[in-house]
C-alpha cells in the first residue's frame, strides 16, 4: 500500500473497486481494518502530512543508530583483532593465553 494521500481524482479512482491500488474488491471494501487501503480513504491530507513527517523523523533515527551500530561493531572487531594478536604472541612464547 502506498503511503501518498489519496488526492480528489484517486478518492473517486478508490469508490470504483477493484482497489486501484491493492486489487482488493470484496465486502466490507470502505473498512480499514479488513482493507487497509481504506485508511488512506477516510485519512485527511493533514493526518497522512504529519505521519509522513513522523515517519521521515523514525527513519533519520533509526539510520543514526544504525551508523551507531556500525561503528561499535567495526570497533569490538578490531578490539577483536587484538585480543586475538596478543593471544597468538602469547601461544608462541609458549604461555597459556
Amino acid at each position: 500500500m502506498s503511503d501518498q494521500a489519496m488526492t480528489r481524482e484517486d478518492k473517486l479512482r478508490f469508490e470504483r473497486a477493484p482497489c486501484y491500488l491493492c486489487g482488493y474488491n470484496s465486502h466490507d471494501y470502505y473498512q480499514p481494518n479488513v482493507h487497509p487501503c481504506a485508511k488512506l480513504y477516510h485519512m485527511p491530507e493533514d493526518t497522512v502530512e504529519s505521519l509522513r513527517e513522523e515517519l521521515a523523523q523514525m527513519k533519520q533515527e533509526r539510520d543514526g543508530w544504525h551508523r551507531d551500530a556500525t561503528s561499535h561493531l567495526m570497533a569490538l572487531c578490531e578490539k577483536q583483532a587484538e585480543v586475538n594478536a596478543l593471544e597468538a604472541k602469547i601461544s608462541e612464547l609458549g604461555g597459556q593465553p
